[in-house]
């Protein structure tokens, strides 16, 4: 029996952790027994190695054409970009979509106004599912809960607690202000070890900083739908420091495996301090709870829930 095709679209001028997760999918979708993957990026996509689909840009088609599709996968803007007009009221093929931010949950955001439009939902953490709830969104078309899970394949081999060379990592692309005020008010905890990044690196040399990192402090947007840079951390084996941003309750468990302050300097800082002055055991609890929360998020647990909607798309659709 002759696969049918998922086409999968999506605009990644800004390489980000949710182009990182469609890319999972489209992997995915490549171990179907009834589905083959196909990716459209716009023509205008910049090409550079820490765009997460570089390894795949020679597979990107040239033009665009759902109408060839068996099915379409979407996230973000996907319905204002990519999805014909026609289409989004009563589209004649299935249509996946993503959900991956909380913020896209506000009447003042367009991805608002698209839960009128029938898909087969995905949300990336029980915090998106629950606020949906909370708030009563009513949406057309069923939704199922993925939480996220990393592909802990692609990880530098883990390098022991006392081997690491940076003492405290601090990880501020999206709120480089607070890394810097961060920075000068911790450098002097850090016996001169510290490093901090606020430009966009390639996905290895991001997880190579963080496996050289003893503490890692994370500063994501305010809101996020899960964040895995912190997933990452805890499989990386770094003691993680990150603010509590909605999403990242599915996994972060403050005093069990991380630090989890209230997003404000003065906490962050507070919270950094305690984590550099832990003793010996109560590091070790730290790491080793962190390490049984990255394993129950391993890849192949997503994959495995995706595959089975896939197996049965059309009914579900």
């Amino acid at each position: 029996m002759e696969k049918q095709s998922l086409l999968f679209s999506l605009r990644c001028d800004c390489p980000s952790g949710g182009c990182i997760k469609v890319r999972d999918y489209y992997n995915h979708t490549k171990l179907s027994v009834n589905y083959t993957p196909q990716i459209y990026l716009p023509n205008d996509t910049q090409w550079e190695e820490s765009n997460p689909w570089w390894t795949e840009r020679h597979q990107v088609m040239s033009e665009y054409r759902p109408d060839l599709a068996d099915a379409l996968f979407i996230s973000g803007l996907g319905w204002q970009r990519f999805i014909p007009v026609e289409y989004q009221q009563k589209s004649p093929i299935p249509i996946i979509y993503l959900i991956q931010g909380l913020f896209k949950l506000r009447p003042e955001y367009p991805h608002y106004q698209h839960f009128s439009y029938k898909a087969i939902r995905i949300s990336v953490s029980q915090a998106i599912t629950e606020t949906l709830q909370q708030k009563n969104i009513r949406i057309n078309g069923p939704l199922f809960t993925i939480p996220n899970c990393i592909d802990t394949q692609v990880l530098p081999k883990l390098l022991q607690f006392v081997d690491r060379d940076i003492e405290l990592l601090i990880l501020g692309l999206k709120q480089p202000q607070k890394a810097e005020e961060l920075t000068r008010r911790l450098i002097p905890y850090c016996k001169g070890n510290l490093v901090t990044v606020t430009t966009r690196l390639p996905q290895k040399e991001f997880h190579s900083l963080i496996n050289r990192a003893r503490h890692t402090l994370f500063l994501p947007a305010e809101e996020e739908g899960f964040y895995l840079p912190a997933l990452e951390g805890m499989a990386l084996g770094t003691i993680v420091i990150c603010p509590d941003v909605g999403g990242n309750r599915d996994f972060c468990r403050v005093n069990n495996n991380c630090f989890l302050p209230v997003y404000h300097i003065e906490s962050l800082y507070h919270a950094t301090i305690q984590a550099l002055t832990l003793v010996k055991f109560q590091r070790d609890r730290l790491l080793t709870n962190a390490q049984h929360t990255a394993k129950e998020h391993d890849l192949t647990r997503e994959r495995s829930i995706f595959l089975d909607i896939l197996d049965n798309l059309k009914n579900i659709w």
